[in-house]
């Protein structure tokens, strides 16, 4: 079989509300460092020393690292969250032909309508908290000003 490359991309990466975000906290992702001011930025700054670009490529090295868990975990709570909707909308379905048939009440569909409910506010924490470790190390890198407020007289 032979393989196909997939052809380039004739658009960079856009960028989204997380990548944004970051960026406010001084922080770039893959998607801000491609857009052209980023790039003829990045091209201008030179290192004196090689521990100062060691230590700049292990600061990249750790963002990036973050963002791949991001999406990682991100990914996989979507591909739970699919799982669990198809288990649970089979589940429904068997309850709504049970229920039709034996003519009993909709307590069963009710309560698996429910878990469905609930199945989507814990992923929503899930993705949260993904969130939330991704920003929290640019949130902490943050300095917030100090005003001085003097009297006047």
């Amino acid at each position: 079989m032979a393989r196909f490359k997939t052809p380039p991309r004739k658009r960079p990466i856009e960028t989204n509300d997380i990548d944004h975000i970051i960026r406010c906290y001084g922080g770039t992702t893959v998607a801000s460092e491609m857009e052209p001011i980023q790039m003829q930025t990045s091209k201008r700054l030179s290192h004196n020393t090689l521990n100062e670009r060691l230590e700049a490529l292990s600061r990249r090295n750790g963002s990036l690292q973050l963002e791949l868990s991001y999406y990682r975990k991100s990914t996989e709570n979507a591909m739970q969250l699919r799982e669990e909707i198809v288990r649970i909308s089979n589940e429904l379905l068997n309850h709504c032909i049970i229920a039709m048939l034996s003519e009993t009440d909709f307590n069963d569909i009710k309560k698996t309508s429910y878990s469905i409910v609930n199945l989507i506010e814990e992923f929503d924490a899930k993705q949260r908290k993904a969130y939330e470790e991704l920003v929290a190390p640019f949130q902490s890198r943050q300095t917030v000003p100090t005003i001085i407020v003097s009297e006047m007289i």
